[in-house]
């Protein structure tokens, strides 16, 4: 299974509205290791102008976004890099720019010995209006596999508490919105879920995280005249 190493932010706005936020996340030394990055935005229009990572885009990649409905005022987005365009162990800077300008946030959380062919998958979203109809509890089920990881990022407009129903890695409310993630071990169905205090405008995006293979975790290199053989 994935395991966990490290979760920052979120780093706000704190109620200006701006295009540009950054802030660092602490990444560990393990093998076969993933980021993602997590933006919080208010303006359901906007567009993710660019993501950087210790001052790179390179090997950025989008994985989905979903905005509360019909006409919330809270979206997500989420972004991926594998471990060939990972840093070392260390301390480094997330950098977001968005073309609207709007009070948002950024979060990373990092993961080890996730598969780097595909690393992602079961990506699913929810959401809720207070204006519409549904639970005023975030909850999404994710598609993934037993020895997998499924993470989900929440974000709601405060008033009130969200209590999470599986391991929470962050719960985080500097603004006026929430900002959340969370982790539940692989099934081939598995809902995420939250409890609000009061009725708000909601989304909650999930993904599964892949375990690497045994035979990857676990290969060594061992040489005889020349030749090498991976185990």
């Amino acid at each position: 299974m994935p395991t966990f190493d490290a979760v920052s932010g979120a780093y706000t706005t704190n109620g200006t509205p701006g295009t540009n936020k950054t802030g660092n996340h602490t990444i560990g030394g393990g093998s076969n290791r993933l980021l993602l990055i997590g933006i919080f935005l208010t303006v359901n229009t906007t567009t993710v102008s660019s993501v950087k990572f210790n001052g790179s885009a390179v090997g950025v990649v989008a994985v989905g976004s979903i905005q509360s409905n019909p006409n919330g005022a809270v979206s997500v987005v989420f972004y991926r890099i594998k471990e060939a365009d990972l840093p070392s162990a260390g301390t480094y800077t997330m950098d977001v720019t968005v073309d609207t300008s709007q009070e948002f946030s950024i979060a990373g959380i990092s993961y080890s010995d996730v598969d780097q062919t595909s690393p992602i998958s079961g990506w699913t979203s929810s959401g809720h209006n207070v204006f519409g109809a549904g639970s005023q509890d975030p909850s999404v089920t994710v598609s993934s596999a037993t020895g997998d990881l499924v993470v989900d990022m929440v974000m709601t407009n405060i008033p009130g508490t969200e209590t999470c129903g599986q391991t929470e890695r962050l719960n985080s409310a500097p603004w006026n919105y929430r900002s959340c993630f969370s982790e539940k071990a692989g099934a081939a169905s598995v809902t995420m879920n939250w409890t609000s205090s009061t009725d708000v405008n909601w989304v909650d995006a999930g993904l599964s995280l892949a375990a690497v293979s045994a035979a990857v975790a676990g290969c060594s290199t061992m040489g005889f005249n020349g030749i090498f053989f991976r185990m």
